[in-house]
């Protein structure tokens, strides 16, 4: 419509802009080893203080949102077959190993050069049973047709030892030394984090066992991809077995910093930028292949949603149940977002999104979930399409976009394109589509938007006060409730940080509707 603003029907132009192929330039290729992290389930009974997710044992009935059904690893099987696997990490989310019919299937058949499964070790903590979960493992491993290295690598920290001790470490180290030392490629390693002195008081146990005085810094997990290690020791046992150990920080993570006072989140901050500097360089959906070669980082969730990792963007999700390596590909490589976040990395998104909503980067990187940061980033629809529009600009400019290819674009994907910057602001400032109108076409339900009442209290959204009146306004038409100021709102009890993940971790209708757990 002439003389709107377009930033009030943000839903309408990214769809618009999601439906047709704009980025007809050739792309930079990715035809190198990629790299899987993959979350077998959202469940786990340890409960470290720490963790990303605030895991928690199985609270409700099994389903696809939190777990992978039998159909769910066959398509993650089939997706690894077409990704040119390097390097398959089974990790977060939850005890991947607690899936062990899972673990085995994939062990057994996923294609690739290495494996490794990040575990608590809470299977562990009987010896005989971690014997024979090994043993398992072990002959799945023997049964593969095509050669891996497989790595059970053990998350050792006072986090993890409030519930488990340190059996769990001492059964693996025990094992591996008396039936797997002359192994090569079934291992055992140990991660563990700075200033964390669990490993070396539980290794006095051991007889003669002892760490090595300097570590390495800065080492690649794996001979094919550059898969970056901060620290790395060794730890020696009397009878010359040897193991390495990995040692990282501590990402303060949690879905609900106080942004009002930024200053008790520096630490996070600064632990999470430096691991994108060292450990991605800025490009966390790019791995970086030994030969020189660039691939693709992969993230598969619990729920099935895949996306580049740190890349996910909730208005072009992509399902392992519903949509293969192909439409993954395609829709990621069409996408202005997820294509020039792969091209250009982490520092041009943050550049062009603090045009706009600079306390959007702050979120992300206060936060601390590396996994949803795309989807943190880019909750507010107009930051999609701002984002969209300033990429296909700079595209054009750098003339990897032809004149030619533009004028075959719908007028009014033109019209967005041709709009200077600084009238995009003003446009992008002045528009009525907030946060709060976005959260309102959402069904209400009244957890839900006290939830999204107790962010916006804690300095999350870049609202002015009437807005907030607003929300308040609405959230006590449809609850009943009385709420006359924002610090009325206070923390919930119950599963808050669950409900956060579930908004982040949104599994779409077709996927429930399609797929039997």
């Amino acid at each position: 419509m002439e003389g709107s603003n377009f930033f009030d029907r943000s839903i309408y132009f990214r769809e618009l802009i999601l439906k047709n192929n704009l980025l007809d330039f050739e792309k930079q290729k990715f035809g190198g080893k990629s790299l899987v992290c993959l979350f077998l389930t959202r469940f786990c009974g340890v409960g470290c203080p720490f963790c990303f997710f605030k895991s928690s044992p199985v609270w409700r009935k099994e389903n696809i949102e939190d777990q992978f059904s039998d159909e769910g690893i066959e398509k993650v099987i089939k997706f690894a077959e077409k990704a040119n696997l390097g390097y398959l990490l089974v990790s977060g989310g939850g005890e991947p190993l607690d899936k062990k019919r899972h673990i085995l299937e994939i062990v057994k058949k996923i294609k690739t050069d290495q494996i490794v499964l990040v575990t608590s070790g809470n299977w562990a903590k009987n010896y005989s049973s971690a014997v024979n979960y090994l043993d398992a493992l072990f002959h799945a491993f023997r049964e593969r047709k095509s050669p891996t290295k497989l790595v059970v690598r053990l998350s050792v920290s006072k986090g993890h030892a409030i519930k488990l001790g340190t059996t769990p470490l001492v059964n693996l180290i025990n094992i591996f030394d008396k039936f797997y030392s002359d192994q090569d490629n079934f291992v055992f390693q140990i991660k563990t984090f700075e200033n964390d002195k669990t490993l070396r008081t539980a290794i006095k146990d051991i007889p003669e066992a002892e760490l090595s005085a300097n570590y390495e810094g800065f080492t690649s997990d794996s001979e094919v991809l550059i898969k970056a290690i901060p620290k790395k020791f060794l730890l020696y046992l009397k009878g010359g077995f040897q193991i390495k150990v990995g040692v990282s920080k501590i990402f303060d993570s949690g879905l609900r910093p106080n942004l009002n006072a930024p200053e008790k989140t520096q630490e996070g901050i600064e632990t999470f930028k430096h691991d994108l500097k060292r450990a991605e360089d800025y490009k966390p959906g790019v791995v970086f292949n030994s030969n020189g070669e660039n691939g693709l980082d992969w993230w598969i969730n619990y729920n099935g949603n895949i996306s580049n990792w740190q890349n996910q963007i909730r208005d072009n999700d992509k399902n392992i149940y519903t949509n293969d390596h192909n439409d993954i590909l395609s829709d990621t490589f069409k996408d202005p977002i997820t294509y020039s976040i792969i091209d250009k990395g982490m520092q041009y998104r943050d550049r062009i999104i603090s045009e706009i909503d600079p306390k959007a980067i702050l979120r992300a990187q206060a936060i601390g979930l590396r996994d949803f940061v795309g989807a943190i980033t880019f909750q507010d629809y107009r930051n999609r399409l701002y984002f969209s529009i300033r990429a296909l600009q700079d595209y054009i400019d750098e003339k990897k976009i032809k004149k030619d290819s533009v004028l075959k674009w719908p007028t009014e994907i033109q019209n967005l394109v041709k709009t200077p910057k600084e009238t995009l602001q003003k446009l992008y400032k002045d528009s009525t589509f907030t946060v709060i109108e976005q959260e309102k076409l959402r069904s209400f339900n009244k957890t839900e938007w006290h939830d999204f009442l107790e962010l916006l209290g804690l300095g999350h959204y870049e609202v002015n006060d009437l807005e907030v009146a607003e929300a308040i306004r609405h959230y006590n038409s449809l609850s009943g409730e009385k709420v006359q100021n924002i610090t009325e709102i206070k923390s919930q009890i119950g599963r808050v940080e669950h409900r956060l993940t579930e908004r982040l971790a949104h599994t779409s209708s077709a996927v429930q509707l399609g797929v039997n757990a």
